[in-house]
């Protein structure tokens, strides 16, 4: 019966990747050449010294001298859309020359020049923040490049910093307003900074690249557009660090309208004795689902019914033009229809009720291909941002104290990973679209562009990676973890029963597909795997306690400053390897969390990455990155990746102008689609 099952799942497999194998290809040849290092910041200044507005996909930071202000473009220059053009006539908003900053930033079109009109129609399974966030609420410092080979202004028109990276001079892009016509300008970060971070009162979780040592860093405004900020040691890192996708990490979220915000604050309105008007309006999970709160990204919320529907609408102060001066974003809003699940989502969107999304995963590329005529739209596969999908994380800090032991043992890590034939899972679970490995990180950073970074990844992906139940078998007789009972299962080294009980997110099949398949494997070496298919809450909630063992997560790593707790804790996140508690009182400067055992390879991975940040030269800094990974292959794995390098598809309607195909997903440290430029995206039709 199995061996039928499995041939079915191989015929299947055969028939989606014959219908995928274009699809792949094409996606392949997309796909760029790795990267090469990020933008220098030993001294950046990103200038130029051509007229505004500045060219924004061509333009890097450069290590040139600081550029004078760029002379504006003629008002007659710039255009708009014809529905802010009827409300400037109406007398209900300023022309359009005023509405834009004196150095609007230029976006060169993927194809060709856009056509103002029509509503964006997606669908979403999320009833509260609709799926919004890496659409039209990312605009960081810096923002990646559309080919990830590094990063290009966008807030920022230049910046510049001091020899021994302990200073930048950060000039803003001038003129910038909030969608209400206020100005932005430097004091929105510093409220965030100062009445939100550094206020006892307030105290939201510190976030990375700010504090230096424990040291927070220090401000000085030079103008309303020109912040310095000074460090109590090297930061070389501290624009990437903020400048991470979506979320509190990123500067976008950090500007907060001030004009907007006092009337919560205790500081400036004295009957505003409670915090929590304020910070619910810092962590609405779609950030503007309160109406009257202002935005400076392409779009707004006009209308919200949670478990419903969503509309944006444009933002007419936004401060974006393309190549001819025409005032970005091409669309006029977004419509977003709440959908109960993921297969009603799918069947909507073969029924042409979608313009861009994603339709599941590589089980679904072959259905939804095959409806592409029907429902007017192309799939897309884009590469996923994780380096690795369904891993076995175990989580260090365990209460469980024999159970703790065992999973500090690097045998019996190593037996877990030996036992698990990825091969298998691939096949299965992923048709074969997928790259059995270990939990690496991503290949595109810039420490695995030098032939050492080479031959580090590529042992790291080779790590424990073959399916070798025998030497699983072996090394968990070494370390007594021996069936005693002879009921073909192992116990603990003390005679007590053993499960590897490990917490599945409910909503995610590939995982749950995936350690069905483990659950197997392990059976095969005398371990009982258990899953705990939960809600992903309850998982988060469970980590932080200390109460779960092991989990299953997807990863996106890459480096310093991309989700770098998938390789060493130092954050306080759910994704932090070894257990949350131990990123918690890194980012805490100890005051919370679970200090590191001393010597063990939690605290030489933490002091890698607190020593390699202060670096100001990429090449040493990139080689003691490498130091930190080879921590990983000598003593790991401590995340036992199954496979990584798979896709998801895209459904994009043919009449939808200007996307590109090719980006990174999945993660918010990237702030996919955000990174495809949605603001020059239109319809056709």
């Amino acid at each position: 019966m199995t061996q039928e099952r499995i041939s079915r799942r191989n015929f299947l497999r055969g028939s989606a990747i014959s219908i995928l194998a274009a699809g792949l290809q094409a996606c392949k040849q997309a796909e760029p050449t790795a990267a090469p290092a990020p933008t220098n910041t030993t001294a950046p200044a990103a200038a130029t010294n051509t007229p505004a507005p500045t060219k924004e996909f061509a333009v890097a930071a450069t290590n040139t001298p600081l550029a004078a202000t760029p002379t504006p473009l003629p008002a007659a220059a710039y255009k708009e859309a014809p529905m802010l053009a009827e409300l400037v006539k109406a007398g209900k908003l300023p022309p359009v020359d005023e509405r834009l900053p004196l150095e609007p930033l230029v976006v060169e079109p993927v194809a060709q020049i856009g056509k103002y009109g029509g509503m964006l129609t997606q669908l979403s399974t999320s009833g509260t923040n609709f799926g919004i966030n890496g659409y039209w609420i990312v605009e960081n410092f810096i923002k990646w490049n559309r080919d990830w080979s590094g990063h290009r202004p966008n807030l920022l028109t230049k910046w510049e910093w001091n020899a021994d990276g302990t200073e930048i001079t950060m000039y803003m892009r001038k003129g910038i307003k909030w969608s209400d016509g206020e100005p932005l300008t430097w004091d929105d970060w510093l409220f965030w900074f100062y009445d939100m971070i550094e206020d006892a009162k307030v105290a939201l979780p510190r976030q990375s690249g700010t504090h230096v040592g424990g040291v927070a860093m220090k401000t000085e405004k030079l103008d309303d557009f020109t912040l310095k900020c000074s460090f109590a040691g090297p930061n070389p890192l501290f624009l990437e660090m903020l400048s991470r996708g979506a979320g509190a990490r990123s500067s976008s979220w950090q500007f907060v309208p001030a004009h907007y915000m006092k009337q919560f604050h205790y500081k400036y309105t004295p009957a505003a004795t409670e915090t929590k008007d304020l910070l619910d309006r810092y962590n609405d999970p779609s950030r503007h689902t309160f109406l009257d709160m202002p935005t400076f990204c392409a779009m707004k919320v006009k209308e919200i019914t949670l478990r419903e529907s969503m509309v944006l609408e444009r933002n007419p102060y936004y401060w974006k033009v393309d190549t001819e001066g025409n005032q970005l974003p091409y669309l006029d809003g977004s419509q977003i229809r709440f959908m109960a699940d993921a297969e009603v989502l799918k069947l909507a969107a073969t029924n042409g009720e979608m313009d861009f999304g994603n339709v599941g995963g590589v089980r679904d590329i072959a259905v939804m291909k095959e409806n592409e005529a029907k429902g007017n739209f192309k799939v897309v596969l884009f590469k996923r941002g994780d380096n690795i999908e369904a891993g076995l994380m175990p989580l260090f800090c365990i209460a469980d104290e024999g159970l703790k032991e065992l999973i500090w043992n690097v045998k019996f890590r190593q037996a877990l990973s030996w036992a698990i034939d990825r091969d298998k899972v691939n096949d299965i679970v992923f048709l074969g679209t997928a790259k059995p490995r270990q939990a690496t990180q991503m290949p595109y950073g810039p420490e695995f562009q030098t032939e050492r970074g080479k031959k580090v990844l590529a042992e790291w992906e080779a790590h424990c990676r073959d399916y070798q139940p025998e030497t699983a078998k072996k090394l968990l007789d070494e370390i007594g973890v021996k069936d005693v009972n002879n009921d073909g299962f192992r116990e603990r080294p003390d005679g007590t029963p053993l499960e590897i009980v490990v917490d599945v997110a409910v909503t995610s099949p590939n995982y749950v597909e995936s350690f069905k398949l483990v659950t197997d494997d392990y059976a095969k070496v005398g371990l009982k795997m258990v899953m705990n298919t939960i809600d992903g809450t309850v998982i988060n909630q469970r980590i932080v306690n200390c109460e779960t063992a092991f989990r299953a997560r997807n990863g996106t790593a890459g480096g310093l400053y991309i989700a770098q707790s998938f390789w060493t804790p130092v954050e306080n996140t759910e994704y932090c390897i070894c257990g949350q508690p131990y990123g918690q009182w890194y980012q805490s400067g100890g005051k919370q969390g679970l200090p590191p055992p001393p010597g063990s390879m939690i605290e030489r991975l933490q002091q890698i990455y607190t020593d390699a940040i202060k670096v100001v030269d990429p090449k040493k800094r990139d080689d003691m990155v490498l130091d930190g990974y080879q921590i990983h292959i000598d003593e790991g794995p401590f995340n036992i990746g199954i496979v990584g390098d798979t896709v998801d598809p895209y459904a994009v309607k043919n009449t939808l102008k200007n996307v590109q195909e090719f980006g990174l997903t999945s993660s918010g440290v990237f702030g996919f689609p955000s990174t495809l430029d949605p603001e020059q995206w239109y319809k056709e039709g």
